[in-house]
């Protein structure tokens, strides 16, 4: 005999391990159909349609991250957008040093390409104790950032992004430690 949960009393958070190559979006959906077969949905008063199960995720990560997207479920998509996700983050990044791409990522087209053996994890270590702490991030055209409701990726598709856009995207960033964990 199935279980089923009425909706009003099926809420909480759950934290995902958002694997490489998956949207926010297609992780939530996944989340979302396993849930809602074990939720009974009321009906609304008014339209008498069937209520959805609500589900949410927290910030989009770029489909090439890996790492925890936190999903909420019922009243507590809500919790998503307070006090809950401004708490500190850790990043792990890998990259590669000596070309630029035109989407900033390792999927674009290879736009500049410049020697690097110069560079060691030595000269590497002195500039991040340099890096400041505390600036105004302006995200690459390629972003899930939104300006007037669209967000920044679909301008650049359309090729319309303006500085003036990026400007308006831009957060403010505080690194609390920041070290090099390898180098090849």
């Amino acid at each position: 005999m199935a279980v089923r949960i009425a909706q009003n009393a099926f809420r909480g958070l759950v934290c995902i391990n958002k694997p490489y190559g998956v949207t926010s979006s297609q992780q939530t959906q996944l989340v979302k159909d396993v849930l809602a077969p074990h939720v009974h949905c009321s009906r609304d008063p008014q339209t008498k349609r069937r209520r959805r199960l609500k589900v949410g995720h927290g910030g989009t990560l770029d489909p090439f991250a890996t790492g925890v997207l936190v999903i909420g479920v019922g009243k507590d998509t809500k919790r998503l957008h307070g006090d809950l996700l401004q708490h500190r983050k850790v990043y792990r990044v890998r990259g590669r040093l000596g070309v630029e791409t035109d989407t900033y990522d390792f999927e674009g087209k290879i736009v500049v390409s410049k020697p690097y053996d110069h560079v060691t994890a030595e000269t590497i270590t002195k500039l991040l104790a340099f890096l400041p702490r505390s600036y105004n991030q302006i995200p690459p055209q390629f972003s899930a950032r939104t300006v007037d409701g669209v967000k920044l990726y679909h301008h650049a598709r359309h090729g319309t992004v303006t500085s003036e856009m990026l400007e308006t995207a831009s957060k403010g960033v505080e690194i609390y430690d920041i070290k090099l964990l390898g180098f090849q």
